[in-house]
């Protein structure tokens, strides 16, 4: 390969490095978070859980929620790993009612 050729490689490889770096883009974390349901607001058909710091989190649906259930959040953290406040789920499972006869 010749020196120019090189050298061309070199800069096209930092360009993209720096376009990369000034994109603006947030890189996106996700990370699991367990709740329970603390309580539900059937005029809106939210539920609210909250998690073992006491934050809450809603989630629009109420269907099959019952108070006390455990639920999995997949949280993402909207690129800012450090501050909690603008974290989204992305996804929710059931998990178990503590509570419920049924099954024992």
């Amino acid at each position: 390969m010749s020196k120019v050729f090189k050298i061309l490689i070199a800069l096209l490889l930092i360009a993209n490095l720096v376009a990369v770096s000034w994109s603006g883009e947030a890189e996106h974390g996700f990370y699991p978070l367990a709740v329970t349901v603390d309580h539900m607001e059937p005029e809106r058909d939210i539920v609210v859980f909250a998690d073992g710091a006491g934050v809450m989190w809603e989630i629009c649906g109420i269907e099959d929620w019952a108070l006390g259930d455990i639920a999995a959040f997949l949280m993402d953290d909207s690129g800012t790993p450090d501050f909690i406040y603008d974290d989204s789920i992305a996804a929710v499972r059931y998990g178990f009612n503590p509570y419920s006869q049924e099954g024992l």
